[in-house]
């Protein structure tokens, strides 16, 4: 029933509520075996009861959503077409009576961990996707170069391990960290064995390069403005303005004269 109970003749009304099916099994062998004995209780789901969860935030389609408990955070997510660019992929809560279980995508995305499948919904959960956190981007010799939203606390080396570490061009490449504060940037050299250099905490708007060879800073170059792709160019990649500017697509009504 809308309780979560079945009710049985012999027996009378059982609580099955958030039980599985070989704990019902186990339950309902104890409530017979005081009636009947020798008996051997098998139960069969039949048919899923279907409740309502409501998503909020930053997804391209917020509001109710009719599930069974069959779904995860993931299914409800893909349901409602994903997190906006906006939102954040880290995180992510469902909000249970008052109770915050925390959804983090990068253990599914980058770790490979199933916790945010195993993390089901029921009746009356509330899925929220708050606004993007700090995010810090890695470029270089890193094998996935890109943004990473950042949690509290989370280092150098986190981001590292986010891009796939170090790539093929050398074995202990190293480190220049450009950060912002304020109207000052600052650049801070380190290397992938420094131990202390890699428990620095990563700070919002950081851009880590990873170095083997020649100085990455010093070959490389920022776009910024009205373009399709701003971001960090390397100058052996594309070596002349024509070719940079094509990579980088200018918007429409874009002033190319000054």
């Amino acid at each position: 029933d809308s309780d979560g109970s079945i009710f049985l003749e012999p027996v009378g009304r059982v609580s099955v509520f958030g039980r599985t099916l070989s704990q019902i099994d186990g339950i309902l062998q104890v409530k017979f075996s005081i009636k009947y004995k020798n008996i051997n209780i098998e139960t069969t789901l039949l048919k899923l009861r279907d409740f309502s969860v409501y998503v909020t935030g930053f997804v391209v389609r917020p509001g109710a959503v009719n599930v069974s408990n069959l779904w995860s955070a993931i299914d409800l997510l893909a349901f409602s077409g994903g997190v906006l660019s906006e939102g954040s992929l880290r995180n992510i809560r469902v909000i249970r009576k008052g109770i915050t279980l925390p959804v983090d995508l990068y253990d599914l995305f980058i770790n490979g961990s199933a916790e945010p499948i195993n993390t089901k919904v029921v009746e009356g959960d509330i899925l929220y996707v708050p606004p993007i956190g700090k995010t810090a981007a890695a470029a270089g010799d890193v094998r996935r170069p890109g943004i990473y939203e950042m949690l509290e606390g989370e280092t150098v080396s986190d981001l590292i391990s986010f891009a796939g570490g170090a790539g093929l061009a050398g074995s202990q490449p190293g480190i220049k960290l450009l950060r912002r504060s304020g109207t000052v940037s600052t650049v801070l050299e380190g290397a992938v064995d420094d131990e202390v250099f890699i428990k620095d905490e990563v700070m919002d708007g950081d851009i880590l390069i990873l170095q083997s060879g020649m100085s990455s800073v010093d070959n490389m170059i920022q776009v910024r403005g009205p373009v399709k792709n701003p971001g960090l160019y390397t100058v052996t990649a594309v070596p002349t303005l024509g070719e940079i500017l094509v990579r980088v697509g200018i918007l429409p009504g874009t002033d190319t004269e000054t």
